[in-house]
C-alpha cells in the first residue's frame, strides 16, 4: 500500500492512495472441489478537503479492479460535499455522489450506475429548537448484457 498526503494551500489538506494485493487459493480440504480461487486487484484513490472562507469543501473518489477467477469486478465513485455555514448558526449542505458497479463472468456483463444528490438546510428559527429541511433526488441505472450480444464479442451468431 502506498499513502501520500499534504496541504493544499493555508486551509487545505490531501490524500492519495493506491494498494494492490494477490490472494493465493485456500488450502483444499479433503474432498473439496480442488478449484481454489484466486482473488486480486488493486484500488486507487483521493480525497481533498479545503475552507473557503466559513464554506467547507470536500472531494473523494476511488476506482477499483479485483478479478477472481473468471469473475470481473469494476468499480469507481465519486462524493461532493460543500458546508456553507452562516453567522446565526445555520448550515446548508449539498452532497453529490455517483457510483458505477461493474460485474463480468466471460457470459454477461452487468452493471449499475447510482446517482446521488441532496440538500440539507439545517437552523434553528426560535432559541434552541433546530430544525432541518431535506431534499434530496436518487437515480439507479442496471445494465445486464449477455456476452453474446456485445457489439465486441468474439461470438458468432450464425
Amino acid at each position: 500500500m502506498a499513502r501520500q498526503g499534504g496541504r493544499l494551500g493555508e486551509q487545505g489538506t490531501y490524500r492519495l492512495y493506491a494498494k494492490l494485493h494477490r490472494d493465493d487459493p485456500l488450502p483444499i480440504i479433503s474432498g473439496a472441489d480442488e478449484n481454489g480461487v484466486l482473488w486480486k486487484g488493486g484500488r486507487v484513490g483521493f480525497r481533498a478537503d479545503r475552507r473557503i472562507g466559513d464554506d467547507d469543501l470536500m472531494l473523494e473518489g476511488e476506482t477499483f479492479r479485483e478479478a477472481a477467477n473468471a469473475n470481473d469486478y469494476t468499480g469507481r465513485y465519486l462524493f461532493g460535499r460543500w458546508e456553507q455555514r452562516k453567522g446565526d448558526g445555520a448550515v446548508g449542505t449539498l452532497q453529490a455522489y455517483y457510483n458505477r458497479l461493474g460485474i463480468n463472468n466471460g457470459t454477461a456483463d452487468d452493471s449499475e450506475d447510482t446517482f446521488d444528490l441532496s440538500y440539507r438546510w439545517s437552523f434553528a428559527p426560535v432559541g434552541r429548537a433546530h430544525l432541518q429541511c431535506r431534499w434530496w433526488l436518487s437515480l439507479d441505472l442496471h445494465r445486464y448484457r449477455p456476452e453474446k450480444w456485445r457489439p465486441d464479442s468474439q461470438h458468432d451468431s450464425e
